[in-house]
């Protein structure tokens, strides 16, 4: 019997806690795994992409199985951008999907959500990233057969 999934916008009377727990522990797979997550900041956060609660530049969709969170996708629109300051651009801020339901139809479920809120949205490109962890390799393969190509490398420093 296969799982059934449902996909639903993040709304304000959504569980935001859960869905901060959630996140946070899709960062233990991240470069930022030593960084203690302020909580209440992070469910604070996602408070701001609540569909009726954001205005339509800011986007976040939750894939479930039952109650149980196994995938997340958001992103907004880049008010700012030198190289394309003339044309509407979207940056994804958060994409996960749990391991156990990876290589499964949640990822391209929630990248085609995505994109199809892009579209709405008359945007003309879409930035995606990912962390430099172990999926590495696996997230460029799956970016470049939806047809994104490589632009830049982010590099961070903690500043003290």
């Amino acid at each position: 019997m296969q799982t059934e999934v449902t996909y639903h916008l993040v709304k304000s009377d959504d569980n935001l806690t859960h869905l901060a727990h959630s996140v946070a522990e899709a960062l233990k797979d991240s470069p930022f795994k030593d960084i203690a997550v302020d909580m209440k900041l992070l469910e604070e956060t996602i408070s701001r992409f609540c569909i009726d609660t954001s205005d339509a530049k800011r986007f976040a969709l939750v894939a479930k199985v039952e109650d149980q969170v196994v995938g997340m996708i958001a992103a907004s629109v880049l008010d700012e951008h030198f190289v394309f300051s003339n044309q509407k651009a979207g940056q994804e801020i958060v994409w996960w999907v749990h391991e156990d339901h990876r290589k499964t139809e949640v990822s391209k479920e929630l990248m085609e959500c995505l994109e199809t809120w892009a579209k709405h949205n008359s945007l003309k490109h879409m930035f995606l990233s990912h962390y430099h962890n172990k999926y590495t390799n696996d997230m460029k393969k799956m970016y470049k057969a939806w047809g994104y190509q490589p632009v830049e490398y982010t590099y961070w420093k903690e500043m003290e």
